[in-house]
């Protein structure tokens, strides 16, 4: 064996040495015949064996033979090789013959200062070899521990540290036995979990370890001496690094860190003094291990509520120091917690151990260690340090990457059992865990007791549901501005109110002033029966609102069996449809629109009140108020009859009544499990909005929501351990979100004159990871700052997105400042791989998150006007073989900041012309078309080929030897990803249109009409007008896309009450061509709509969609180019879609009206002739042609725009007498819609009800025969006998009874009111007209006349004919012109007098 051999040689040369080492030889004998003899090896235990042979070589080490001293330490090492040696289980309890004890008593000296430095090394290797020794013969304990370091210290303090080799021995040996002693303590708390059985390796014996070296410590601090400082923290470092994660440690554990080793470690930092010298390496050595070793007692103590106030204060005061190096030391280790998610869990999630004296001190925050952090990473962020921001940006980052992992699929090892118990027992769901509360313990030591007193006030306040209140006296006044046109400017509504097209208009005794509203309704009921008036239709409302959700109760059933969104719709829309045409007689007026606009609001109510779990019990929080209920109708800027009593009621309806619910409809099932299977009725509603579902893909349509989730397994969305994960990040996210944001807002921003882009890279890398955890845990609705970061780099002024992140203005102008930038972002030839990553993310990540969050779309878009602007730029600089990088980047910020400070300004005039019809700009597809209703969830999300990956392209750029050498990126390869981000913008506006539910859709669309009008005011600026083409054709393509796509109308009703507005500013603008591009958009979009969306009957949404041409021909001074292209749209869309315009005829007639100019008079010959000469006669007489054949075979259609169709003709034949190709087809038409009239009348309950009539107001004595008597004896000698005898006959016919007249007024249908109309406007033509216009124009009166006699014949009401026959003979008396009245009529007239 070889111990036997090295023994061998210690009793020959111990006996060659002479007398004087004759001792060593007999030690050595000894053992040797031990060890030889095979009864000694039998009956000796091991620890026997190690003595006798420790002795002699105890004795040859102290010798002064240095032969002898080689020999004894290469014994010691060969012993401890040997097993014969070492063994656990035969060890005796007293610890004293224990291995190490044994060797210390071997290795031990009288003198250390005798030891030279070389023996001192070997003899820790000797340590270390011992601390290498397998477990299973190693005992130790606290005690041989603490027997160890005092000789390790010994060795260094006594004998003194001879070089830093020495130093890093010493240590070395001690931290290698205290990473086994806490190995030991590992395997023993697996083998004893609970610590029932304490054990050699006891947990709790690292507390005398720690003590003892505190004390070895602030002996340290007092003497001065460096060696025990750095000796006891690495110590201490190594032996809480080594204790397993979950150890229990007593109450006296808790209070050691509290009392004793906390309290060293802040002596050692020290307090921070502004004048301190600077920090040596040795300091910041020290520093840096004390941050570790807070990390580790963050590890094993963090889940202990009473230990965080001094573990606080701890890391408080280390990153309170001024000295760059050291906090750059700081921020690494801390990175290193930050690396492992499972320590996040530790530091910021829920405690898992309670202290015992938590009444003594107030309850802990969770996040007060992080709070201390991040303060000190934004206070670092504020520093000119390139490198300290840096490694603030990347501890960030591995923050967010850690938080990433636990969304993902964490293991058990990310989050243990305890955690993902605590956390899903705490939180039910992901609203429910964001943070709300004091963001540190000092902080809240500082709140006053009222104030937390009142918080938990308010989170016991029971919410009660709203009730309805109506103030009587105010009743007509909400009713009135209900119908007044309200244009709303805010920021997150940009749609305007019902009253654009809303109520039947009223109608003057002249023509050209129909649009005109009543000034003052009260009118109508008079002066003392008002109050009873009022409160008789407020009954008659509530009454009608009750029926209606009675038969939306019985409706809803029927809805179970559709099978796609669409088809439902179109059910919704036949409901409506119906509704209106059984309640056409009550007293009640509603159309379809409104009827239907209804239905939908009341079921999203009550679908977002189930979601939420009001019902059954009918308490908890209401979202949406009854104010915001019925202004969500009256304000959505569609037209609707209906009023706020209507819908009061129908909001108090669903609060009391579950109508999904009891409809059989379980809209809290879960959203996963019943994605694939869940019915057409639920997934329509939740099309327009999702509530309370933060999960991922709730922004898409249902049908992109289902491809979604069939590529992702339930199991893994809905896994305990995954929602923990979910949660604790989301918790954690809400408490430090404006933390997060003002460091990557300072990362982005450069601080000195040459940007950093290692900096502005790990800023942008932070900003996506923070994106894409907006988008997991469901806060896209906070990622508008993200994007505006994002923005800011894109575009190349990154001050100006740090400025917005921390202003504290209203994001209305925070939005206006954007918009702002994004006109004035001129990209000059500054483009750098900052710029390129930066709008590749917004492009690529910016769908899901914006449509949450109306301010991202704002930054999302300006990037998008950056890549046109550039791309155009390219294009027209073939003469510039490469872009200058970063050379013009501080005159470009600077132009910016005072374009924002001045709002309007001057730029460089720029002589670039724009090919609007490129693809490039939005040029719009008329061709394109989509009949699959499904086909756009794979066509419009066609990524680019990898060829064309933004990143493999800057990888080839900056491959090239010319960016090696120059740092310019070739022009070839930037045109092409220019070219690529282009692609991206399509991509984006097409996904956009097709993919996103209506909320966010209307959250693109709104900001799209918001820069369109920022643009449309600013015009006069270089480059605006090209920028606003581009925006006015996304607008298009946008409401083309989502019209194809198949969306229900409810969609294309609330973008186009957006869209509509924008595009009537855009046709009224001062630039022609924007004027031009405007009303080419506004005909196909209107032809798109009417070709998809056809209109059912009893609506009226294409009225709206027609009304922007009647506004552009109002204008005063309208170019004749833009007048012409207005009708031609109209007489085009005529001749496509005669059959689909329905109630688009009265706009349509009204623009008849004001188009072309009338001519003043004969002499008039310009416009005389341009009438004559152009293709203006033959539009007009094809509109009429159409309407006449639509409105003949289908009723309901001449009814809605009779009136406008009649005072169309009026307005020919009063202002076109001198032009006869427009007159005479005038009174043909008149004639002809007099007939329809007589055809409708003759069915009386057939006929459907004039709307457009109902504001005509009626005068009792318009049908007083007295005055026309007066008017015929007046003018007795102007008459012969014949002509005297027929109206002598007038005074012989019956009068009519009272107030027959004034009941046929009232007739329900108002058809009477039409037909007045018609002939009162024709007769008042007779006086301006020449002479054979009016014997034409008394043809038209004579045989409306003669119409009338036949109706009263059916009818049996002589007040019919007696009130025309009234209006007949005034304009005989009155009229000067005798030869017009010829005997035939006089006959007639005879004749009906005579029968009557």
């Amino acid at each position: 064996m070889a111990m036997e051999n090295l023994l061998k040689c210690l009793v020959r040369d111990s006996q060659a040495l002479g007398r004087g080492f004759l001792h060593i030889k007999q030690q050595s004998q000894v053992a040797l015949e031990m060890l030889e003899s095979q009864t000694g090896l039998m009956q000796s235990t091991p620890h026997e064996l190690r003595e006798k042979c420790f002795i002699s070589l105890h004795s040859a080490l102290v010798s002064n033979s240095g032969h002898l001293l080689k020999l004894g330490l290469m014994g010691v090492q060969k012993l401890l090789r040997d097993n014969h040696f070492v063994s656990k289980h035969c060890d005796p309890p007293d610890d004293s013959q224990w291995l190490l004890s044994q060797l210390l008593d071997c290795l031990s000296f009288p003198s250390w200062v005798k030891v030279s430095e070389e023996v001192q090394i070997e003899m820790t290797k000797i340590y270390i070899s011992f601390a290498c020794l397998e477990s299973k013969f190693l005992n130790l304990n606290a005690h041989v521990i603490v027997d160890l370091l005092t000789r390790l210290l010994d060795m260094g303090q006594s004998g003194g540290i001879r070089s830093r080799k020495h130093q890093v021995a010493l240590q070395t040996a001690s931290v290698q036995n205290l990473q086994t002693f806490g190995k030991n303590i590992a395997i023993s708390v697996t083998l004893n979990p609970q610590n029932l059985v304490p054990g050699d390796c006891d947990v709790n014996q690292v507390i005398p370890i720690i003590q003892f070296l505190c004390d070895k410590l602030e002996d340290g601090l007092v003497t001065a001496q460096v060696f025990p400082v750095e000796f006891s923290l690495e110590s201490i470092q190594a032996l809480l690094s080594n204790l397993p994660d979950g150890v229990v440690l007593n109450s006296r554990s808790h209070s050691f860190v509290w009392r004793t080793l906390c309290p060293t470690l802040l002596k050692l930092v020290g307090v921070p003094c502004p004048n301190a010298p600077a920090t040596t390496d040795s300091k910041i050595s020290e520093l840096r291990c004390v941050a570790s070793i807070g990390c580790e007692l963050l590890r094993l103590f963090g889940n202990v509520n009473v230990l965080r106030a001094p573990l606080e204060s701890l890391f408080h005061r280390l990153l309170v120091t001024d000295h760059i190096a050291t906090r750059i030391e700081m921020f690494k280790t801390i990175k290193e917690v930050f690396s492992k998610p499972h320590r996040l869990l530790v530091i910021g999630g829920p405690f898992l151990v309670e202290g015992s004296n938590q009444e003594t001190f107030p309850e802990p925050n969770e996040f007060g260690i992080l709070r201390v952090l991040f303060d000190g990473m934004e206070e670092s962020m504020q520093t000119d340090n390139v490198e300290l921001r840096t490694i603030v940006l990347t501890c960030a980052n591995t923050l967010l990457t850690s938080l990433l992992s636990l969304t993902g699929s964490p293991t058990s090892v990310q989050i243990s059992d305890s955690f993902m118990e605590k956390i899903n027992l705490l939180y039910d769901d992901l609203e429910s865990c964001d943070y709300i509360g004091a963001l540190s313990y000092p902080t809240r030591l500082r709140l006053p007791k009222t104030y937390e007193q009142l918080l938990k006030d308010q989170t016991t306040i029971p919410v009660k549901p709203p009730t309805i209140m109506i103030d009587l006296t105010h009743l007509l006044e909400d009713e009135e501005a209900a119908e007044t046109v309200v244009a709303n400017n805010d920021d997150d509504n940009c749609s305007t109110t019902s009253g654009v097209t809303e109520g039947p208009e009223i109608v003057d005794q002249d023509v050209e002033s129909v649009d005109k509203e009543p000034e003052n309704d009260i009118e109508l009921f008079g002066a003392n029966d008002g109050y009873a008036a009022r409160s008789n239709h407020v009954d008659l409302e509530r009454l009608a609102a009750r029926k209606f959700l009675e038969d939306l109760q019985s409706f809803i059933p029927n809805l179970g069996s559709w099978r796609s969104p669409l088809e439902v719709d179109l059910a919704l829309q036949q409901f409506a449809s119906n509704y209106c045409e059984d309640a056409g007689q009550d007293h009640v007026i509603f159309n379809a629109d409104g009827i239907y606009l209804a239905t939908y609001v009341t079921l999203l109510l009550n679908f977002e009140l189930a979601k939420r779990e009001y019902y059954p019990s009918r308490t908890g929080f209401v979202a949406q108020s009854e104010d915001d209920f019925i202004a969500s109708v009256l304000n959505s800027g569609i037209l609707v009859y209906l009023t706020p009593e209507f819908l009061a009621e129908l909001y108090q309806g669903v609060l009391v009544s579950d109508v999904i619910g009891n409809a059989g409809f379980n809209v809290n099932a879960d959203s996963n499990t019943s994605m694939m299977f869940s019915c057409a009725f639920i997934n329509l509603l939740t099309d327009v909005r999702q509530v309370k579902c933060p999960e991922q893909a709730t922004c898409f349509l249902s049908d992109c929501r289902k491809l979604h989730f069939a590529f992702t397994p339930n199991f893994l969305l809905r896994e305990p351990r995954r929602q923990a994960g979910l949660k604790f990040a989301r918790r954690l996210l809400t408490c430090f979100w404006d933390s997060f944001l003002f460091i990557y807002s300072n990362g982005v921003s450069p601080t000195s004159n040459e940007t950093d882009n290692q900096a502005i890279s790990q800023a942008l890398e932070c900003l996506q990871n923070a994106a894409k955890l907006a988008n997991i845990l469901g806060l896209q609705d906070r990622s508008g700052t993200i994007f505006s970061l994002l923005a800011s780099v894109a575009c190349g002024n990154p001050q100006l997105g740090s400025a917005l992140v921390r202003q504290k203005s209203s994001l209305k102008n925070r939005l206006m400042k954007a918009r702002l930038a994004g006109l004035i972002s001129k990209p000059v030839f500054d483009i750098d791989l900052p710029h390129i990553l930066s709008l590749d993310v917004v492009l690529n990540k910016g769908l899901e998150l914006a449509s949450y969050n109306k301010e991202a779309w704002t930054h999302i878009l300006r990037c998008c006007l950056y890549v046109t602007e550039l791309e155009r730029r390219v294009y027209q600089s073939r003469k510039t073989d490469r872009f200058k990088v970063a050379t013009q980047l501080k005159q470009y910020t600077s132009k910016i900041k005072w374009k924002l400070r001045n709002s309007v300004g001057s730029k460089d005039q720029q002589g670039d012309d724009l090919n609007l019809s490129s693809a490039a700009f939005g040029g719009l597809d008329d061709e394109s078309s989509s009949t699959d209703s499904y086909s756009f969830l794979t066509a419009a999300s066609q990524l680019p080929n990898n060829d064309n990956d933004i990143q493999q392209l800057l990888d080839k750029a900056v491959k090239c030897d010319n960016y090696r050498n120059t740092g310019q990126l070739d022009s070839k390869l930037l045109a092409r990803i220019i070219g690529v981000l282009s692609e991206r913008v399509d991509l984006l506006m097409e996904d956009a249109a097709a993919k996103l539910n209506l909320k966010s859709l209307l959250l693109l669309i709104e900001e799209l009409c918001q820069l369109c009008h920022v643009q449309l005011n600013h015009l006069d600026e270089d480059n605006i007008s090209l920028q606003c083409h581009w925006v006015l054709h996304r607008i298009g393509e946008v409401m083309l896309r989502s019209v194809k796509t198949g969306r229900p109308l409810y969609h294309a009703l609330h973008c186009w009450a957006i869209v509509g507005p924008t595009l009537l500013k855009a046709a009224c603008s001062s630039d022609s061509a924007i004027a031009k591009t405007s009303v080419e958009i506004l005909r196909s979009i209107i032809s798109h709509v009417l070709q998809e969306q056809p209109e059912p009957l009893h609506f009226h949404f294409n009225e709206a969609l027609f009304k922007p041409f009647e506004h552009v021909l109002c204008r005063e001074n309208l170019d004749p180019d833009l007048q012409d292209q207005v009708m031609s749209s109209l007489c085009e869309l005529v001749e496509c879609w005669s059959g689909e315009i329905r109630s688009g005829w009265r706009p349509l007639f009204a623009c008849l009206r004001r188009w072309p100019p009338p001519p003043q008079g004969p002499t008039d010959i310009c416009s005389t002739s341009r009438l004559i000469h152009s293709e203006n006669i033959s539009t007009v007489k094809e509109v009429l042609a159409a309407f006449v054949q639509q409105g003949g075979s289908h009723p309901l259609i001449f009814a809605n725009a009779a009136m406008d169709a009649i005072l169309c003709q009026l307005h020919y034949l009063k202002c076109y007498r001198y032009v006869a190709e427009l007159s005479d087809p005038a009174l043909d038409n008149l004639q002809k819609f007099a007939k329809m009239l007589g055809q409708l009348c003759r069915e009386p309950h057939q006929t459907p009800v004039f709307y457009s009539a109902m504001s005509l107001t009626f005068l009792p004595n318009e049908c007083d025969f007295e005055p026309l008597i007066a008017l015929a004896l007046e003018h007795r000698e102007q008459m012969d006998a014949e002509e005297y005898g027929c109206w002598s006959s007038l005074f012989e016919v019956l009068r009519p009874q009272s107030g027959h007249a004034v009941k046929l007024w009232e007739n329900p249908t108002g058809i009477y009111k039409v037909f007045y109309l018609l002939l009162d406007g024709v007769t008042c033509c007779l006086t301006h007209a020449k002479d054979p216009v009016q014997k034409s124009i008394g043809e038209v009166v004579m045989a409306t006349l003669i119409l009338l006699i036949d109706i009263q014949v059916h009818l049996q009401n002589i007040s019919i004919a007696s009130s025309f026959l009234v209006l007949y003979c005034r304009v005989r008396v009155c009229s000067s012109l005798p030869e017009m009245f010829h005997s035939t009529w006089d006959e007639s007239l005879v004749d009906w007098s005579v029968e009557h």
